[in-house]
């Protein structure tokens, strides 16, 4: 997989819905789980609540989460 190929540490941002308001989420919480459990560059995960994958960071929230993983990063 593409994941397995990144060398930094990483953190994972996710949104509760994919492409809409009670859509199955792009990565559901098994997924992130295995992602969790394999990925040794994977420091954390984030998931927004009651945003879709476009406002994980166009909306107010979503920025927010961003703004306040980029903060952790750096």
């Amino acid at each position: 997989s593409s994941w397995e190929q990144i060398a930094m540490p990483t953190r994972l941002l996710t949104a509760q819905w994919s492409t809409g308001r009670d859509t199955p989420p792009a990565y559901p919480p098994e997924a992130v789980e295995r992602f969790q459990k394999e990925l040794k560059t994977l420091a954390m995960v984030k998931t927004v609540p009651g945003v879709d994958h476009a406002a994980s960071i166009m909306s107010p929230v979503g920025a927010r989460a961003t703004a306040e993983l980029l903060s952790e990063a750096l």
